[in-house]
């Protein structure tokens, strides 16, 4: 019987990818007329070890990549556990890899390690982080007095009688003078408190002295 060629890098390609839409073993030989035994190894070997598993087995020294310098059993164990638990972060995975019996006393990666080695090997496992909102412009710069009022507070006060007052101070930056100034009671029966500040409906800024007192 003659022996077929090794597959090639565009044919375990399609392992992979035909793994990550859900077709079977056999949908998958027939589409590259293989054998259905050679597709189940290399869909094994895939499901262990995500993408790392499309590279060719070659002897040699231990790789010194990501993770290169670590047991094997810690680096197939990593992946197995992030492919089975997608959503488990770098601190998860080595926290179920210090729990593992067949890990005792094996030198384990750092977080930092883990998670560069989780977007090399199993991209599709690694969460997206979302874009950053655009940072909203800057209000325009009061050129007038009363245009923008500024409110400042100072937490925390310690008090003669052993009260806890925080001290909101109101004032015009274009007329560098004090609209007005008021001490709140802030102490509670462990600590003391933020206040928290409501928007004013008249000018849409916090809680004002003039329009709504607090």
């Amino acid at each position: 019987m003659c022996r077929q060629p090794a597959l090639s890098p565009s044919e375990r390609e399609r392992i992979y990818q035909g793994q990550v839409q859900g077709k079977s073993i056999p949908e998958i030989a027939s589409e590259l007329g293989r054998s259905g035994h050679v597709v189940r190894k290399w869909w094994r070997r895939i499901r262990q070890e995500g993408l790392a598993g499309l590279r060719d087995r070659r002897p040699g020294p231990a790789p010194r990549g990501i993770l290169g310098r670590f047991d094997t059993r810690v680096r197939r164990a990593a992946l197995r556990l992030k492919q089975t638990h997608p959503r488990w972060g770098p601190n998860r995975v080595l926290l179920a890899l210090r729990q593992a019996p067949e890990l005792d006393g094996v030198r384990l990666p750092h977080r930092s390690r883990l998670a560069t080695f989780f977007k090399h090997h199993c991209p599709e496992c690694v969460a997206r982080q979302a874009a950053r909102p655009p940072t909203p412009p800057a209000p325009p710069r009061a050129t007038a007095v009363h245009e923008v009022w500024e409110l400042d507070a100072q937490e925390k006060i310690l008090l003669g009688d052993g009260g806890i007052a925080t001290v909101c101070t109101l004032r015009d930056p274009v007329g560098a003078a004090i609209i007005a100034s008021q001490a709140f009671e802030t102490r509670t029966a462990k600590h003391w408190r933020k206040l928290a500040w409501m928007s004013c409906r008249p000018c849409r800024w916090p809680t004002c002295a003039n329009c709504c007192r607090p």
